[in-house]
């Protein structure tokens, strides 16, 4: 880039804001004015690569104020940088309306992996490209010599050339050769300037989780509710037929204990039937355990007519007197028996039905 085509570049930015046309305005950086540097951050976290990119071009930087421009590849950095124009009252008035563009960028190609050598507006530039990219630059006012470039070759770790690479010629684009989608740029200013959104999606994500967890924990536990709720009411459902099996073996046990004597009632009935005949009345009775126990009042207080009445039935097995007996009052104890002969039963009841 010559001098008369700096001062053009110039005229037409001071003329553009005076007449405030609001576009703005690339203007190359002479490669001979700028200090080149490649930077890998892989190794720190992506709040702290800005800082770090910062302290390493102080270290670097042989000027006091310095301009920049840097590409972004993931966790390398390609840097340029030059003299502040700062002091240039021109520069400051339309400072708004340009873009400051190293030259290097604006000729040539990007490369995958290649060693070239580059002609630029004043001298030629030396490049090494590796996985795309820029990792190596130097700058010579002219063609430089063999030995010159094996030396630019071995401060990047690589072997010494039999001749020099044949010069690429030189064409200035209307476009940088890299050039960050919007998308990249917006991601990027996020990552490095606003760390902090970073953090209000990682809180928002979180809160998110959190609010998803409390209502699945919610739901399982109006789940669990409902289930308590049924197992509750089930277990009352078994209680209750709990007690009434319990009632109900209960009255089984009591109805086990006639059982061996059947025709109970029948017996009871039939003994009431002979008092009667016998002119008597019963003033109080008892089954327990197969013994009917009667206490009769009788006009003719004989117990051994009473005795002789009883076991001439086909109900008992055996009959006593009961130590009780007084006067009118007999007590008798009167044996049920467990297993009845009820074709007897049947004889006797139709002898006695013809009598």
């Amino acid at each position: 880039m010559t001098s008369s085509h700096s001062q053009n570049i110039e005229n037409i930015l001071v003329d553009s804001t005076k007449n405030q046309v609001s576009s703005r305005f690339i203007v190359p950086v002479k490669r001979s004015a700028c200090v080149f540097a490649h930077f890998n951050f892989s190794n720190l976290s992506q709040s702290l690569k800005q800082k770090s990119l910062s302290i390493q071009l102080k270290k670097i930087s042989p000027f006091k104020n310095f301009e920049q421009y840097v590409i972004w590849v993931e966790n390398d950095a390609m840097v340029w940088i030059w003299q502040s124009s700062e002091n240039n009252l021109k520069t400051k008035q339309i400072k708004d309306k340009i873009k400051y563009i190293p030259e290097t960028i604006l000729t040539g190609s990007r490369q995958k992996d290649l060693i070239e050598l580059t002609k630029l507006s004043t001298g030629v530039e030396g490049r090494i490209w590796k996985n795309s990219l820029l990792i190596g630059s130097r700058f010579w006012t002219k063609e430089p010599e063999l030995h010159e470039w094996n030396l630019f070759l071995r401060t990047h770790g690589l072997k010494p050339m039999a001749e020099l690479p044949k010069s690429q010629p030189y064409t200035l684009l209307k476009e940088p050769w890299y050039k960050p989608t919007i998308y990249q740029e917006i991601f990027t200013w996020i990552k490095i300037i606003h760390p902090l959104w970073y953090i209000s999606y990682a809180a928002i994500a979180v809160l998110s989780f959190q609010l998803t967890s409390v209502v699945q924990l919610s739901q399982v536990n109006n789940s669990l509710q409902r289930q308590y709720e049924q197992s509750l009411q089930s277990a009352n459902e078994i209680v209750t037929a709990r007690e009434l099996a319990f009632d109900s073996r209960k009255s089984i046990h009591q109805l086990q204990q006639l059982s061996p004597w059947p025709m109970s009632l029948k017996t009871l009935a039939d003994s009431l039937q002979l008092i009667t005949d016998m002119d008597a009345t019963i003033n109080r009775w008892s089954f327990n355990n197969g013994e009917l126990t009667l206490d009769i009042n009788a006009k003719t207080p004989d117990p051994k007519l009473f005795v002789e009445k009883f076991e001439s039935s086909p109900f008992f097995e055996d009959v006593r007197i009961n130590n009780q007996t007084r006067n009118s009052n007999i007590s008798l104890i009167l044996k049920v028996k467990q297993k009845i002969d009820y074709n007897k039963f049947s004889l006797d009841a139709e002898e006695a039905s013809q009598e």
